[in-house]
Order: C-alpha cells, then structure tokens, then sequence
C-alpha cells in the first residue's frame, strides 16, 4: 500500500512551510509448502514453486549434502534438473517480490533407483520343446515386461508378456527376438536383448560308412556322413561314451576315429546328431570296423624231410598259426603250393618241387591279414631237391618165339 504524508514546519518567527513524501508498503512474498517430490534417477525434474503473492518470483539452494549430481542452485518460475543418484535431497526455496524476501520453504525430493536386469544369453531350443527363461535383477521387487518379435516367417509359438520368467513353446523353425525391461516403482531400466533360435530335429535317415571296414590295429579310420546337415554335431560314440565328433558342412563329413578306439575284433559305432537346444538323436546307420593284428613273424616253420626228389612234392609245417592268418610259401618270387589260413593248429602245404633248382632251396613263408602288411617268417628251413635218375631208350628185339630167351642192357643219365 501507499500512504502520502504532510510534514508541516514553523518557525520562531511564525512561518510556517509543509513537506509532502510518499511511502510505498510492499508485501512479503510467501513459498507454498509442496509435499516431497518423485522422480526416477537420471529423468528430467521439473518443480514449479506457487505463491499467495502475486507477481513472486523465486530463488533456490540445494541444501547439503546431497551426493546427488544433476541437480544445481537458480533462480525463476521452474526448478529443473537431471538428477542421479539415490535417495532424499532438499531445495531452500525464497519467494522474492519487489525486493521482499520470504521465509525459507523447504521443497524434498526422493531420487528413485532405475532397475537392472541381469544379461540373458541368445540360445537355441529344439521345436516342440518348453522354452523357461528366469529373469533376475540386481534390484528386490523389480517386475519384468517383455516383447517377442519373430525374425523369421517360420517361427511360432511366442508371445509378449509380463512376469518373473518366460515360459513358451515354440514351434516351427527360425528366430524370435526377446526385450524384457525391468521396472520398479514406476522407473523402467534398459532392455535385456536376446535371441532364441529353433531348431527342427536333425535327419536321422543319412548314410553313414566307415573309410575302411578292415584296418590293422595301431591305424586310424573314418566315418564318413553322406550329406551331413549345415551346423548340426555328429557325435561318435563307443559303448556309450562320445570318441569324437564333427560338425556337418552340408556335404559328406569325414570324422577321424583315433587308433587308441579301435580295438582287435569287430568294433561297432553309433552317431548320435545334436543341434543346440534338441536332444541327441541316433542316425539309423550304425557302422563298424574289424580291426586286425599284424601277423607274428616268429611261428616256427618245419619239413617233414628236409629233402624230396624232384617232381615230388615236399611237406611244408607251419605250427601254432594264428586265427585269420593266411599264409603262402615261397622261393623267391615264386609261390609254392596254395595257401593255407591259420586257427591255432599246425597247418601244412605240400610243396611242389618241379620249379625248384636242384639242391637247396630256401623255403620262406609269407603271412597276411586284411588290413595289415605282410610280414616275412623269421623260420625259413632249406628243402634239398634231389635229381631223379633218367633211364635211356634201347633198342628193343622181337617178336620172340616162346620159350626162347632174350637180352636187354639199360643205361641211366645220371
């Protein structure tokens, strides 16, 4: 308000003289009380401070300690500010009109914690099969929603939603992409990101062979898979433990078997195929490989006679054979009689002497197995070949009368 007052003057002399002035009265400002505000961390913060007085503008502190950044001291019709941080800081608010201060208004202001999210995998599951996610966050009382989008046309099964886990079945084949947000107290953190694949069931109807179905044991071998599927895993397994595996390139797969897993006998191979997120499965191919011992080079071989004349055979002795082994006599490059296959016993080949020389003839033995080299008997006996006498034509006389007598002389060379 505005009052104008008259100051009046006089003097010893009776004069009087008046003085006018003018006083203006402003009001004091006031500041609102306002209750304590909410915003979540690192979100934009807007307070606007109210009066009872008209025309009031306003100044602000930030009242320490606070530990909060974002957030600075002003002047205006708005408070603003990014603040982040946790927990509970205070504003002094003055009204200021026409130079008038107010009181202190004190304005609080709760920080609220944004929520995490813990970081899930891309994986992939097999078609059919129950897909479980439990989603965590580093914050009590989070909640979870979520967003499924299929990146491919032949995904199925999936589904927004909200909750602690994610519990789907998808079917089909291709890629669903996932975007859970965690939220608590109305403030929503970043986004986990992930992929899940689904995968149909391997083929189990391909081809399997092995590169060679007789080795010799301390060799390597293969399997090879006819057509083998882009990315699958072929698993070789021997009595139920996985040997070694390979991943299918769309084209034949050659899989190495080590010698250490391939026994002497009959050794039989299961494949089992496997794509991330299906349980193995068994190919309807299941391939073995007979794995041989290289013959011993110390059976004992023997003659019946150590001589035999020519164009009479002689008797090869070949003792305590071994199961499978075939054995084959020989003169040099010269194979003597047929072969014979060994089981355990003494097995005996008549040697034929008519390409032998006459005189001693060193007899070898060769033994062999499928799969593995031939090994040369240490035992090589001599088997002497004695000439046989040629008798020499004569002259014959006749015909004769009976009763009379006649005379022949032979000759033999040598």
């Amino acid at each position: 308000s505005t009052t104008t007052y008259t100051i009046s003057g006089t003097n010893a002399n009776g004069c009087t003289n008046n003085y006018l002035f003018t006083l203006t009265v402003n009001p004091v400002a006031n500041v609102d009380p306002m209750s304590v505000q909410t915003v979540c961390s690192g979100s934009l913060l807007s307070i606007i401070p109210t009066s009872s007085v008209p025309g009031t503008t306003f100044e602000w502190k930030v009242l320490p300690p606070s530990g909060i950044t974002g957030i600075f001291d002003g002047f205006g019709s708005e408070i603003l500010g990014n603040p982040t941080g946790n927990g509970l800081f205070s504003y002094s608010v003055l009204g200021v009109i026409n130079g008038c201060k107010s009181p202190e208004q004190v304005i609080g202001v709760n920080i609220l914690p944004i929520p995490g999210i813990n970081p899930i995998s891309s994986r992939g599951i097999c078609t059919g099969l129950p897909l479980s996610i439990n989603l965590i966050s580093p914050n009590a009382s989070t909640e979870f929603n979520w967003t499924a989008t299929g990146l491919s046309a032949g995904a199925a099964g999936y589904s927004n939603g909200s909750g602690n886990s994610i519990n789907s079945t998808l079917t089909g084949t291709g890629v669903v992409a996932y975007q859970v947000f965690p939220t608590l107290n109305g403030c929503t953190g970043s986004p986990a990101t992930f992929n899940v694949t689904i995968n149909g069931l391997p083929n189990t109807t391909l081809g399997v062979t092995a590169g060679a179905s007789i080795v010799c044991f301390g060799n390597s071998s293969f399997l090879t898979i006819a057509n083998s599927q882009q990315g699958v895993s072929y698993e070789v397994t021997q009595g139920g433990t996985t040997i070694t595996s390979g991943i299918g390139n769309g084209n034949n797969l050659n899989i190495n078997i080590p010698a250490n897993f391939l026994n002497p006998g009959n050794n039989s191979y299961n494949v089992m195929a496997v794509v991330n997120g299906c349980p193995g499965v068994s190919l309807a191919s299941s391939p073995s490989i007979q794995v041989n011992t290289a013959p011993s080079p110390n059976n004992n071989v023997t003659l019946t006679n150590p001589f035999a004349c020519q164009g009479s055979p002689g008797q090869l002795n070949i003792l305590a054979t071994q199961q499978g082994v075939t054995y084959q006599a020989v003169s040099g490059n010269l194979n003597l009689g047929n072969s014979v296959t060994g089981d355990g016993s003494t097995k005996i080949i008549s040697i034929p002497t008519n390409n032998l020389i006459v005189g001693a003839n060193v007899i070898s033995v060769v033994s062999s197995v499928a799969g593995c080299p031939s090994t040369m008997l240490n035992s090589k006996p001599n088997l002497e070949v004695r000439p046989v006498p040629i008798v020499n034509p004569v002259n014959t006389q006749g015909p004769v009368c009976t009763g009379n007598s006649i005379s022949y002389s032979f000759t033999s060379n040598p």
